[in-house]
């Protein structure tokens, strides 16, 4: 045998061994120009929004290791405040520095957008699942980066409010939970003030990150979410589309 196939040969089992406790994906390939669009950091970022996510990744998994956390939701008070981005930016960050493994979950299930990031077309989603036409195995998909999952969403015109009760949400994340005992599932909420749908999420998650756009979320908005989340464990807000002259640790505050 020569130097080295030993270790290599283990390092293979070992990477085995740990691939079988999660269960079977279908893996898809995603497209890198998408990705480039939609300012994932996967495409071509610049070193200042690696940094901002880097951050933003330490200070949650701090979080994390403190208080056991292993579901987050994230949201945020309107539309187009930047939570899809921040949630798969954040939960690829965490997965490139192979500390978790990384469930990624489309819970805005009126207004899915995850999948679009990375150039995905789903042929199930959420909705389905919670109307039950899907299984949690269908909706699991496999991404290129390893240790990264995504459970897509797809537009549900026929999804009723019913649908996503408290019990059927629970139900799911417990479910979620035994399926990856070691890993993080980020969940990208509906924004806060639009619907009821995250009042269903919310609270059975172990934390919630809001993220709220510099120059565009008012002060008032703000107040509302916190009254919307006040029986959540709000860990703390993301500031998004933040001015270059803003102090990286002023991006993340607890």
């Amino acid at each position: 045998m020569k130097s080295g196939e030993g270790s290599a040969a283990t390092d293979l089992r070992s990477e085995r061994a740990v691939e079988s406790i999660y269960p079977k994906a279908r893996p898809v390939i995603w497209s890198q120009l998408a990705m480039e669009e939609s300012r994932l950091i996967t495409g071509s970022p610049t070193q200042q929004i690696m940094d901002c996510y880097s951050l933003l990744r330490t200070r949650v998994l701090h979080r994390v290791r403190q208080h056991r956390i292993q579901t987050i939701g994230i949201t945020s008070p309107a539309p187009r405040d930047g939570k899809s981005l921040t949630s798969t930016n954040l939960a690829l960050s965490i997965a490139m520095g192979e500390s978790h493994p990384v469930v990624l979950i489309d819970a805005d299930v009126r207004r899915p957008t995850l999948a679009g990031l990375f150039g995905i077309e789903p042929e199930v989603g959420l909705g389905d699942y919670f109307m039950d036409e899907a299984s949690l195995e269908d909706l699991l998909l496999k991404l290129p980066q390893k240790g990264m999952y995504l459970i897509p969403g797809r537009a549900q015109s026929r999804l009723r409010p019913e649908a996503l009760s408290s019990d059927k949400v629970l139900d799911f994340t417990l479910r979620l939970k035994r399926m990856f005992p070691n890993g993080l599932l980020i969940f990208d909420m509906p924004p806060a003030l639009v619907g009821g749908d995250v009042v269903a999420f919310a609270p059975n998650l172990d934390a919630t990150l809001i993220v709220v756009a510099n120059r565009r979320t008012l002060e008032k908005e703000i107040q509302q979410t916190m009254t919307v989340m006040e029986d959540v464990n709000v860990i703390g807000t993301v500031l998004n589309f933040a001015e270059e002259t803003i102090s990286r640790n002023e991006y993340y505050k607890a």
